[in-house]
């Protein structure tokens, strides 16, 4: 539907302003029209607390404020802002205005303000800004130098309520290396988008009628305006001044419009509609074309959202369903008016080449495939090379030649690129092994192939596939490419400085005969830095115990608890310090790096990223993979993936799913620890489970940031009268329930994530609800003695399926679940069709659906759970240690395909 925007005329100077508001305050000033150099517009909405700070920053410029006239319209305000204007205007007659409306919105409060502006220049800051006591005079110094300009845009920094600090980090702030002037014909890198930190020609704006279009909410309102003003100025041009700083607050409680504006529709349908799509189709009618400043512009707006897009979860307002449908359909409109060779080239701040290419070609609906493939070896020992390339719609047929003869993949798949629930672009991955020379057909035509090993060290040539047409880094401050995406490394400045000794003192000890015997080929486990009692100390036991010939080592901080615990296991001498010096020398010598948590600081520590290649990296897991996290291990490189379920492991490495990942590296081998669940459990026998295990799963919004020195999140202050509080609450509060479940002689039992394990005493429990802890007990034993479990979405339900119990989820807020109370976006698991009993809605659903299933376990249920788990054997741990070894074999000697079911 099409809003209504209310146009505001500026009358001519004799014409008194017209009374569209309901008060005015100020005394008409004195200066003439010719006097007035700047009007100031700002449109005021419940910033009380943020106006003495722009108002005092207001009145200590340096320029002449006789020049000047602030315009401040009152947007329906509730809080004091009114008040505190009218006051301001009453101590400085002359200079401020205050007009007060209706709430209608900041558009149609600068609308109003410029319906009575007089000044040769125009400018709208937020009052919750301020800007430096040079800021006017700046300005002023540069309209006279440049008489010409039509914009001036000033330096816009980045100013943190939190620390008070003003930095230089606005993503445009390379537009303000210094003051110049640019001419916008034939530039694709300038552009100015931001009216409060602009001032602009009165006369233009007046000339065409120019107005803020209310249509375009929550955003870009203002950079749709001032793209508007320059389509209509002739021959467009920007002064840009980095000497001219304008203070942009980042408030600490969220609530600015770009904190808010994902939560809005009209950011998804409003804003590309009116704003992207109908700006690019004014070019059209004032100039037939669409200039690259503008389309520059809108590349810049669109990135934001594709930005957006990669986060791990959508977040609250994020486009999925029929809001996606519509925004997609959007991009495609607006996508037509963008040149290809424009947005390939966008360079304006730093976006994925799969971003430039999904708006230059695949929202065309033009075939296309990247002029060239990337290949690379995953690590200095391997044997085997993965070759990349993009395209879309349609997959192309393609030929792997090596040594001069056709080869067949030993693996491949095709990657969806996935934004707003669309695949939108795609990858053809292909693996193949040996050494020698690699070429690629697609659709009988050679590409040229360029190596690129993101983020690494270079290696010798000859560690290196021979590629046709490589392109081959070298040196430490090399440029790293991925398709046409270049990374600067970080590197070059450090090890020029200090890195190199500090490595050659790594290097010198490592090749000590003592260092040497102890360490090599060491096999290093690693849970987390801070804990272990994951599948990597349950590898790592298992090593221990029926590996000797393995050399393997445990690394976790020393003096945490699971430090003394293993030291009192008899494993204190094959405990390493994470960060010691010890360390530093053991990984020098790793070849297999175990992990069962891909954090930067296990996987890829930096203080050791020379040696990031030298070692293989298996990631274990810390559960079964149930919701879709593609967009975070997508930026890991593993040799090993391990999973659990053939679900798990299709999600992964199935065509077209949105892991990068392949049937090469994933290998469905089971995690480590069910080996122990499996034991533990054949102990507990029906007639000793005694618990209905209740463990929700966490919630983003109710825990605070994580502060500076703190390891765990605190609670916020309202937990107790949220939904998640509120409904747990209830659950546990009735106590014909607990007495029911205490008849059938089980006891309820709350587990709380850890990172709300502080609010347990906020829910009101019962003294006869047993309450347990993840920190200092054995949880598996908590998964053995359940009858069953109650959860929401917590993937600890994958162990009670192990152990072939039920469970009841309570799900009372999925649709905000995974609407931005989830770290993560839905995957293939879906809980009615997939998961281990009923779902329920209400407590009373859930009460009766514990109760229902103490009776009897409904068949479709056990089903569910037998065929989730192929292997309930205690072998995971030998299947995972034969796959670790397989990374070093020849790939047509490799032995775990013999130990998979058929």
């Amino acid at each position: 539907m099409r809003a209504c925007c209310r146009r505001y005329r500026r009358p001519p100077p004799s014409t008194p302003p017209p009374q569209t508001h309901r008060r005015a305050t100020g005394v008409t000033l004195s200066t003439t029209h010719a006097q007035v150099r700047f009007s100031i517009i700002t449109a005021v909405y419940n910033v009380e607390r943020f106006l003495p700070d722009f108002i005092a920053s207001i009145e200590a410029q340096t320029f002449d404020l006789n020049r000047v006239e602030v315009i401040a319209v009152d947007d329906g305000s509730t809080d004091d802002s009114l008040r505190m204007l009218e006051q301001w205007a009453q101590r400085r007659t002359g200079l401020v205005r205050v007009l007060s409306k209706e709430n209608g919105g900041q558009g149609s409060a600068r609308n109003l303000g410029l319906t009575v502006a007089r000044g040769e220049w125009v400018t709208f800051p937020d009052p919750d800004d301020t800007v430096a006591p040079d800021y006017l005079e700046r300005v002023d110094t540069a309209i006279a130098a440049w008489p010409t300009v039509s914009m001036i845009a000033t330096n816009r920094l980045i100013w943190s309520e939190a620390t008070g600090a003003r930095t230089h980090t606005h993503p445009l702030a390379k537009h303000f290396l210094d003051d110049r002037l640019i001419d916008l014909e034939g530039s694709s890198r300038y552009f100015h988008g931001s009216a409060p930190a602009a001032f602009m020609r009165l006369s233009t704006i007046t000339r065409s009628e120019l107005v803020f279009d209310r249509r375009v909410q929550p955003n870009f309102e203002d950079g749709h305006f001032c793209a508007r003003y320059l389509l209509r100025s002739v021959a467009p041009s920007i002064g840009f001044l980095a000497s001219a700083h304008y203070h942009y607050r980042k408030r600490n409680d969220g609530t600015s419009t770009l904190d808010t504006k994902r939560s809005h529709p009209g950011h998804y349908l409003d804003v590309p509609r009116y704003g992207y799509l109908g700006v690019l189709q004014e070019a059209i009618t004032l100039t037939d074309r669409v200039p690259e400043w503008l389309q520059a512009l809108i590349v810049y707006e669109l990135s934001w959202y594709f930005t957006e897009d990669e986060k791990m979860t959508g977040g609250p307002g994020a486009a999925h369903g029929e809001l996606a449908e519509q925004f997609v359909s959007l991009l495609r409109r607006i996508a037509a008016y963008l040149d290809p060779q424009v947005v390939m080239a966008f360079d304006v701040r730093p976006i994925k080449m799969e971003i430039r290419e999904i708006l230059a070609y695949s929202l065309r609906d033009e075939h296309y495939t990247t002029p060239f493939a990337v290949a690379y070896s995953p690590h200095q020992r391997s044997s085997s090379t993965r070759v990349l390339y993009r395209f879309t719609h349609d997959e192309p047929r393609f030929q792997l030649v090596v040594d001069g003869g056709n080869r067949a993949p030993v693996a491949q798949k095709v990657q969806a690129l996935r934004y707003f629930d669309h695949d939108l672009l795609f990858t053809q991955m292909i693996w193949t092994t040996g050494r020698g020379e690699i070429r690629l057909n697609v659709e009988g035509r050679p590409i040229p192939i360029r190596t690129s090993t993101p983020g690494a060290q270079p290696t010798s040539i000859e560690a290196s596939p021979r590629v046709s047409g490589a392109l081959r880094p070298v040196g430490a401050s090399r440029l790293l490419t991925d398709f046409g995406r270049t990374v600067s490394s970080p590197i070059a400045t450090v090890w020029r400085t200090r890195g190199q000794n500090a490595y050659s003192v790594i290097d010198d000890a490592a090749r000590t005969g003592l260092a040497a015997r102890r360490f090599h080929d060491a096999w290093v486990l690693m849970d987390r830095p801070t804990d272990a009692n994951d599948n990597a100390e349950h590898l790592f036991r298992y090593l221990r115990q029926h590996r000797p010939d393995v050399n393997a080592w445990f690394v976790l901080a020393k003096g945490c608890p699971d430090w003394q615990r293993l030291v009192l296991d008899g494993y204190g001498s094959r405990l390493i310090a994470y960060e010691s010096p010890q360390w530093k020398v053991l990984m020098r010598h790793c070849v297999n790096l175990i992990v069962s948590h891909p954090d930067q600081d296990v996987i890829r520590p930096r203080s050791l990223r020379r040696y990031w290649e030298s070692w293989t990296v298996t990631f274990l897991q810390h559960g079964v993979m149930r919701d879709d996290i593609s967009r975070w291990m997508n930026t890991k490189r593993f040799e090993l993936f391990v999973t659990s379920t053939p679900a798990e492991t299709v999600s992964v490495t199935g065509d077209r799913t949105a892991y990068k990942f392949t049937s090469f590296e994933t290998k469905m081998v089971g995690l480590t620890r069910f080996d122990r669940l499996h034991q533990i459990g054949a102990q507990y026998l029906p007639e000793k489970r005694d618990l209905v295990l209740v463990a929700p799963t966490w919630r983003e919004l109710l825990n605070k940031p994580l502060g500076p020195g703190k390891a765990r999140r605190e609670i916020v202050d309202d937990f107790a009268t949220s939904e998640f509080a509120r409904q747990w609450s209830a659950f546990f509060a009735d106590p014909t329930f607990i007495s029911e479940v205490e008849k059938r002689g089980k006891r309820v039992a709350l587990l709380m994530h850890p990172n709300l394990q502080a609010a347990v005493h906020q829910l009101g429990l019962p003294a006869s609800v047993l309450t347990l802890r993840f920190e200092g007990h054995d949880v598996q034993e908590y998964f053995a003695r359940a009858a069953l479990m109650v959860t929401d979405y917590s993937s600890m339900t994958f162990n009670e399926a192990f152990l072939l119990r039920p469970t009841v989820y309570f799900q009372f807020d999925r649709d905000t679940y995974y609407n931005g109370a989830n770290h993560a976006r839905a995957g293939y698991f879906d809980h009615v069709r997939d998961g281990f009993g009923p779902v329920a809605h209400t407590v009373q659903e859930t009460h009766h659906a514990v109760l229902d299933l103490l009776t009897e376990v409904p068949q479709e249920y056990v089903d569910r759970m037998k065929s989730t788990f192929p292997y309930r054997d205690g072998r995971n741990r030998e299947r995972t240690v034969t796959a670790i070894e397989d990374l070093h074999r020849p790939y047509e000697d490799r032995k775990l395909p013999e130990l998979l079911p058929e």
